[in-house]
């Protein structure tokens, strides 16, 4: 049984004037789509937690109720689980395919391209499931290495892949922001294949999902240090945006942070107690 700490920002940045971004963690969200900064912060002490990024796409108000509708519908479908079941382990798609067609509606509503990326993991049964849309990400930090969990659904992701650039050559590369799913596209046009990760949760292991405004101007290198600081988790949060904020904050950026804590009861405490004792080693020998 594992205890989970999490913390969330998200921050317009420094250049746009309103922010598309949205995130979803155990109910709590974004709920008024002008509202600049929103914050939280908690514990699920039952190892149970869903966490959500979405990035909206379409310009000034579309986006941003593209972003909400994703985790609205989210929280809708959350609050619906029957006894027993976990949503994004057992029926993902159930949610993919309500949420887009939601946001295909907004799209016909505005009469232009509108959508939002997605990001969530959800924690259950002392395992995680992390699955995404389009380019935020999903990273795990373990061991003092940082991974990659999310695939970047993107023209340059692919392009990588084939070898066709480097890396280097597409943090600045002129399709550096085009994606090749998201929600908001119809059916008849492409069918959403989610990219899915499922895997044991580990003691100390610290999640990260973020939109893009994170690692377009902060680094993987430069994440791993602000990981493995020994910084409260919401400092870890506010220092991560702030640093993408200082390097030009050119969109909006959203940081969700989760850590995974072994929930020990009274009799495991006890054990570890005399354990200590018949060692010779008490309370004070520590650390």
């Amino acid at each position: 049984m594992f205890k989970l700490y999490y913390a969330a920002l998200t921050h317009p940045g420094r250049v746009p004037e309103n922010n598309e971004d949205n995130f979803y963690i155990n109910g709590s969200y974004k709920s008024d789509p002008k509202e600049a900064c929103c914050q939280a912060k908690g514990t699920a002490d039952g190892g149970r937690l869903t966490a959500s990024v979405c990035d909206g796409m379409g310009g000034y108000a579309a986006g941003e109720e593209a972003s909400l509708i994703a985790v609205r519908t989210m929280a809708e479908f959350c609050k619906n689980e029957k006894a027993g079941e976990v949503l994004f382990r057992d029926r993902p798609m159930d949610y993919v395919n309500e949420a887009n067609a939601r946001i295909c509606q907004l799209r016909e509503q505005v009469g232009k391209p509108t959508g939002s990326t997605l990001t969530v993991m959800e924690f259950a049964d002392g395992a995680f499931t992390a699955m995404n849309i389009g380019d935020s990400r999903i990273y795990l930090y373990r061991d003092g290495a940082l991974i990659q969990l999310s695939t970047d659904h993107s023209v340059l992701a692919r392009m990588i892949r084939m070898g066709q650039i480097t890396e280097e050559e597409a943090k600045t590369h002129p399709l550096r922001h085009q994606i090749t799913q998201h929600f908001g596209i119809r059916p008849e046009e492409m069918v959403l294949e989610p990219a899915v990760v499922q895997e044991e949760v580990q003691t100390g292991d610290v999640y990260l999902l973020c939109s893009d405004g994170l690692t377009d101007m902060v680094d993987d290198e430069e994440i791993l240090q602000y990981l493995g600081s020994d910084l409260s988790l919401t400092e870890k949060v506010k220092q991560l945006v702030q640093r993408a904020v200082d390097a030009g904050g050119r969109d909006n950026i959203t940081v969700v942070l989760i850590e995974a804590e072994e929930k020990r009861g009274i009799w495991t405490k006890l054990r570890n107690r005399f354990s200590r004792q018949g060692t010779g080693k008490g309370k004070e020998d520590e650390g």
